[in-house]
């Protein structure tokens, strides 16, 4: 046979025999690899396990340090009694496959070497998706669980406690991780999110007696997505994204506001979390009345603006590890905000700390015994100035290492005499400066002041008394009472008066200084009046008439009293028609005949009781002519005033007697003719 012809029939015959392997092959079905029955060692289990299996792990201790690269799901028999041991040297569990299950097993005894500068360090340390760690104990390791360049895993009903360093870390890279009813207690760190640009979902996880249960280091923190079923020590942890115009309630454990804007925080006790309040991205918000204790930083400020920050005790802030920690108040990239009456003190790294942020204002806050009282921080070419006090008297801030001396007064501090302030600034850098830093603490020990005054509603040029008797001393004894009336006068002593010339609102400002060179002041506002009198007017109507005539007297425009405060109505009408006749009516109209003719001026008085003056005279001039008689009347001379009547009425008839004489006389010349 040709040799062609035997290579083609072996050809034939090799492609044949693949057709039929393919044909015939099966799909590799998902076994289960039982430890220590199969392989003495997960390990083991691990590497000769397919895609897809699952490893079922006996009770039992197991020291090993175990890497799962394959997708597999590792059960243990029952979780307190599977232990996988990591011998104090080495990471139990580390997971660099997606797609891996983990659960029921102790994980213990990692390395307890610092984990930021050593390996082996993490009970499971995951770079890897989509896997379920869920029904585990995470004990006595350095970090109970690190998670790296991983997404969409979840974590579910795991204990994690009795870890030095941390209890949880999500670190770089990681995102839609969902952390859902895990127990979290007695480790140094909690829960611990450095990294937050991708998001995640926390849900039901219980931090309790962690020396700090809940950090989140601000970066896009906007994406997480956490609720008040998380708790700390017990109390909801409030975590708002996107929130305006709430109040944070004062059940609060971990307050973070994100992206809001107008939310108060006000009278919280928060302690032992990464951070007391969280302020990221967010414009006019308040904090006050809060307290926060021993946490890593008191109250945090990032990308935040207009924010005040008031009354507020911030203590005992410690530093751990290499976290950004033991500020008292941390502002990064945030500016205009404002801080006073706070106290700061005993934090173990800074009582203020600011990066690249301008323009904000503190005054009035006790910076005590921190290990650095603040701290600005900038390259060398920048330059951020903010402001330390509110000017003089008022002052700066108390800061314990200050050791200027207080021999000197004024804003100038250059008049001998003692005002509680420093004469010195208390320099922050070159471009941040207390002018006038506070020689005792402020709120601790200073006198009260306080102040009335009568009458309550003064009015125009009348002496007001301005009293300081309330105001107390608080250990010392006031040796000064200052006054500044608000309309540019001052005055000095307890007891003052002051009258104000121009009606309006002054606020009046009393400054007390007591022998320890401690003061306080008090602001009060006071309404000044311009009081007036009621306004007289009225009508004749006719003004014009005939003896017997009635004429229409009206009053009725004219216009009420005021006392400064209040209408003072007119409540009589004083009539004078002359001749002795006066008449007084509580209504503003009145009828009245005149018997005489001639010109007169009718007087009216209007009486306003209460208003300032009381009342108002206003005249009017009224004519009246006589009635003809027998065909005659009488001329009536301008300006006369009343005459008796009965000389008018005789020559009235002795001139009809001559008139009646001369037309008879007359009748009988004309018979005659």
């Amino acid at each position: 046979m040709p040799k062609r012809t035997v290579s083609e029939i072996t050809l034939t015959l090799l492609l044949i025999g693949m057709l039929t392997l393919a044909f015939n092959a099966q799909p590799v079905k998902a076994g289960t690899v039982t430890v220590p029955d199969d392989y003495p060692t997960i390990q083991e289990a691990i590497d000769n396990a397919n895609e897809g299996d699952t490893i079922f792990v006996r009770n039992g201790t197991y020291y090993e340090r175990i890497v799962v690269n394959k997708r597999v799901s590792l059960v243990g028999e029952e979780k307190w009694t599977t232990i996988i041991d990591g011998s104090n040297n080495t990471t139990p569990i580390t997971i660099l496959a997606s797609g891996v299950n983990i659960s029921g097993f102790t994980i213990r005894n990692s390395s307890k070497l610092n984990p930021w500068f050593n390996p082996g360090t993490d009970g499971l340390y995951m770079e890897a998706d989509n896997c379920t760690i869920s029904h585990n104990i995470f004990f006595n390791n350095a970090r109970g669980i690190r998670i790296y360049k991983s997404m969409n895993n979840t974590f579910y009903k795991n204990i994690i406690t009795g870890n030095w360093a941390d209890g949880f870390v999500v670190a770089g890279y990681c995102g839609d991780n969902t952390l859902d009813s895990n127990n979290v207690s007695n480790n140094g760190l909690g829960i611990v999110l450095y990294f937050t640009r991708y998001g995640g979902v926390l849900r039901n996880n219980k931090m309790m007696n962690n020396s700090y249960n809940f950090v989140v280091r601000p970066e896009n923190p906007g994406r997480l997505d956490v609720d008040s079923s998380n708790t700390v020590n017990g109390k909801p942890i409030y975590y708002w994204v996107g929130e305006h115009d709430r109040e944070v309630p004062e059940d609060a454990g971990y307050v973070a506001i994100i992206n809001s804007k107008n939310i108060l925080v006000e009278n919280l006790t928060v302690a032992d979390s990464g951070q007391g309040v969280l302020l990221y991205n967010s414009r006019n918000c308040s904090v006050r009345e809060v307290n926060v204790i021993n946490s890593l930083n008191g109250i945090m400020l990032w990308y935040s603006e207009n924010c005040t920050i008031q009354n507020n005790t911030i203590m005992g802030c410690t530093v751990f590890l290499e976290t950004l920690s033991g500020n008292g108040i941390f502002l990064l990239y945030s500016h205009n905000n404002t801080f006073y009456d706070n106290n700061i003190a005993d934090n173990k790294f800074h009582g203020i700390s600011m990066g690249s942020c301008q323009n904000n204002m503190f005054y009035h806050n006790n910076i005590i015994n921190n290990r650095y009282q603040a701290k600005i921080y900038k390259l060398w070419w920048e330059s951020f100035i903010n402001t330390w006090d509110c000017g003089y008297p008022s002052g700066g801030n108390y800061w314990s290492d200050y050791n200027g001396t207080d021999l000197y007064v004024g804003p100038c501090q250059n008049e001998t005499g003692s005002d509680g302030l420093g004469d010195t600034p208390c320099v922050i850098d070159e471009d941040n400066k207390d002018r006038y830093p506070l020689m005792n603490p402020w709120g601790t020990g200073t006198p009260v002041a306080s102040f009335i005054w009568t009458p309550s509603i003064p009015k125009t040029s009348e002496s007001v008394a301005f009293d300081a008797s309330s105001s107390t001393p608080n250990g010392g004894t006031i040796t000064k009472y200052e006054w500044n009336f608000g309309d540019g006068e001052k005055a000095s002593g307890q007891i003052v008066t002051h009258a104000y010339t121009n009606p309006s609102i002054y606020t009046v400002t009393l400054s007390v200084t007591d022998t320890e060179g401690l003061w306080n002041t008090e602001q009060r506002q006071i309404q000044v009046v311009q009081p007036h009198g009621p306004e007289a007017e009225f009508t004749a109507t006719p003004d014009t008439a005939s003896t017997g005539d009635s004429i229409k007297f009206d009053a009725s425009a004219s216009l009420s009293g005021w006392n400064g405060t209040h209408e003072m109505p007119i409540t009589e009408y004083r009539w004078d028609f002359g001749g002795g006749i006066k008449i007084t009516t509580s209504t503003p109209i009145f009828y009245y005949s005149f018997i005489s003719p001639g010109i007169y001026y009718v007087t009216i008085t209007v009486y306003a009781p209460g208003a300032t003056p009381e009342t108002d005279t206003t005249s009017r001039k009224v004519t009246i002519i006589s009635v003809p008689i027998g065909g005659f009347s009488l001329p009536i001379k301008r300006y006369t005033t009343a005459k008796p009547l009965m000389p008018y009425i005789i020559l009235a008839a002795i001139l009809t007697s001559i008139s009646t004489t001369i037309k008879r006389e007359t009748h009988k010349r004309t018979k005659r003719s």
